[in-house]
């Protein structure tokens, strides 16, 4: 166990201005040692700009190609009428996995995966890594070897690659966890054994009438929720369980 190391990564920077401002606290506070940035929502802009401002955080991109709430959607990077097969009806990105899995065809999603990817190095940022939003691009051999393909084309670290660069576990909270339960689920997590480096993924958010706006209800990742993982995540006594249990942080960089 005297081996383990940890890496605290953020999904979702970008999404909204209410994401934004939970995970650049939760960097402020040492909370997290990572974060993604989904580059099609209507606030990648704003988390890149906080990227830049500073650069020891590190950030990579969550590579984004299903919309899934119902108060905000978003769609390509890409030009439309290169990927037509990844929109629904209404021009936006599929809204679950399996659609984007049944319409989308492979040489559209490098062309997407490439843009969004494009759009941050034009924006300055530099990504350490990437990894991908509800793991769309590991649900077949086809997309994952886009994907891996990907991270080889961009010089980049990818979650899921089986590589001295990349976490060999990645642990987080499930869709029907509790949120009275989510501190003893987190140190229940510590308390595995694990090769090197794992991956603890949360979802940092403010429970803020824009984000209720987006979710709309209150479920799994939804305001209320992410509201409940930033606190968590960034309380004395989960800093505490970590500094007990002897795991270093990492981040991508040093993974």
């Amino acid at each position: 166990m005297e081996f383990r190391k940890l890496l605290i990564h953020a999904d979702d920077f970008g999404m909204c201005r209410s994401v934004n401002s939970a995970v650049a606290e939760s960097f402020e506070r040492h909370a997290i040692t990572s974060a993604s940035i989904m580059m099609p929502c209507p606030a990648a802009a704003e988390a890149v700009q906080l990227s830049l401002l500073h650069p020891e955080w590190d950030i990579g991109i969550h590579l984004t190609l299903t919309s899934e709430w119902k108060g905000l959607r978003w769609g390509p990077v890409a030009p439309p009428s290169l990927v037509p097969s990844l929109l629904d009806e209404d021009g936006y990105f599929w809204k679950n996995i399996d659609l984007f899995t049944a319409h989308a065809v492979p040489d559209e999603v490098s062309i997407e995966v490439d843009a969004q990817l494009n759009m941050a190095h034009a924006m300055g940022l530099q990504p350490s890594h990437i990894d991908c939003h509800m793991y769309s691009l590991f649900r077949n051999s086809t997309l994952f070897k886009l994907y891996a393909k990907a991270a080889e084309r961009w010089n980049l670290g990818a979650l899921g690659q089986r590589k001295p660069a990349a976490p060999s576990k990645c642990f987080a909270l499930q869709a029907e966890s509790r949120i009275d339960d989510f501190l003893s689920l987190y140190k229940g997590i510590l308390l595995r054994n694990w090769p090197d480096v794992a991956q603890l993924t949360v979802h940092p958010g403010l429970d803020t009438p824009e984000l209720r706006s987006i979710t709309r209800e209150t479920r799994p990742w939804g305001a209320e929720w992410r509201q409940a993982d930033f606190a968590v995540v960034s309380s004395e006594e989960f800093r505490n369980t970590i500094f007990d249990a002897g795991i270093p942080l990492v981040h991508w960089s040093a993974a």
